[in-house]
């Protein structure tokens, strides 16, 4: 298949960009486990345990949401 026929498809679009952006993180995380001498998946463990405030999040979804609208 052509390569623009597939990115102009609402899903597949969606679909190829989700894997260019998940392997770019975990490729970063990686590289940022090789420099700081740690085991991959220690730092795979200290992404997915990182703590977001409820209120922070409230803020920032309330002020999106408004800007959307605007």
């Amino acid at each position: 298949m052509n390569l623009n026929k597939i990115w102009s498809d609402p899903v597949w679009s969606k679909v190829i960009s989700v894997i260019i952006i998940a392997s770019a993180g975990l490729l970063y995380k990686y590289v940022s486990a090789k420099i700081d001498n740690l085991g991959f998946q220690e730092q795979i463990l200290s992404f997915l345990n990182i703590k977001i405030s409820l209120w922070l999040s409230t803020i920032l979804f309330v002020i999106l949401t408004i800007s959307k609208k605007i």
